[in-house]
């Protein structure tokens, strides 16, 4: 009973920080209306994306997802400084949270208007590792959930520019990246996890299980349509086990061994192992 009642208090204190956070989100919508006259030349769109809008947030973890695309590649920096220091003003209001994974705040894409066009009108043969825009894979790879899922602040909605290249064929460039950023790291931690409270070994291991789901069909990154995926489509119980641990550690709802002795080369093997095993051999025609 005592459990009980705590997940009780636990579920209604993440939605108090939810309805916070959506609260934070339109008093940033009111800051942006109120500057727009010293913007509008530079800026053409603010859109929140992301778990806040999928509905997947997690009040542990999460961070908020915000797209802001510029009218120049070079954007005016007294502009960009401009709107930085709104969104730190307004991410200052955020709430605290109770159990900290990490800090709450807006994770901020630039992108220009003319970088969004050309990636929607690109063909499939027409994309390769050496021409993929800047920043995570939304004009690509992620096009389709943030097509799906987002709420534009500020500006145009230019999520219709967006490329409607389904996902899956965009897995090899994704794989090939997320093995040279496993290999180049291999256990250590990044300058990134450093600043940021996170673990990059965690971030490649699941980014890659989520592609593996996507090539397999899935077309959703909400964290339990992926975990329910891979129960009825991964057949090795160890493999299943690391991805359980994954999945409740990003929701935090109950202890794993995800974390224990040197993880961080566990998490290396077992990246490495999955890019192998299910993607590298079906790549090439093989099958187990």
């Amino acid at each position: 009973m005592i459990n009980g009642n705590n997940r009780l208090i636990r579920r209604i204190n993440d939605k108090m920080i939810l309805n916070k956070v959506l609260e934070n989100i339109q008093q940033l919508q009111c800051e942006l209306q109120k500057i727009s006259s010293s913007i509008q030349n530079e800026i053409v769109s603010v859109i929140i994306d992301g778990s806040i809008i999928r509905g997947d947030f997690i009040e542990d973890s999460s961070d908020i997802d915000i797209t802001i695309t510029t009218v120049h590649k070079n954007v005016d920096l007294q502009t960009k400084r401009h709107i930085e220091d709104v969104v730190k003003n307004i991410q200052s209001k955020l709430p605290k949270r109770e159990q900290q994974r990490k800090p709450l705040f807006y994770d901020v894409q630039w992108q220009d208007i003319k970088t969004v066009k050309d990636c929607g009108h690109r063909l499939l043969n027409e994309w390769s590792i050496d021409n993929i825009p800047k920043g995570y894979p939304k004009l690509w790879l992620y096009a389709f959930d943030s097509i799906k899922y987002h709420e534009v602040i500020y500006g145009q909605d230019i999520i219709c520019l967006y490329t409607k290249i389904e996902p899956q064929y965009f897995i090899p460039i994704r794989m090939k990246r997320i093995q040279k950023s496993v290999i180049d790291l291999g256990d250590r931690i990044s300058d990134y996890d450093v600043n940021n409270g996170t673990i990059t070994q965690i971030k490649n291991a699941w980014e890659t299980i989520r592609c593996i789901c996507i090539e397999k069909g899935l077309l959703s990154i909400r964290k339990n349509d992926v975990i329910q995926f891979c129960k009825e489509h991964f057949s090795d119980m160890g493999d299943l086990e690391i991805i359980e641990d994954l999945y409740y550690f990003y929701l935090n709802e109950k202890n794993t061994k995800l974390l224990e002795g040197n993880y961080r080369k566990k998490l290396y093997d077992f990246t490495l192992n999955m890019i192998q095993r299910y993607y590298i051999k079906q790549e090439y025609g093989y099958r187990e």
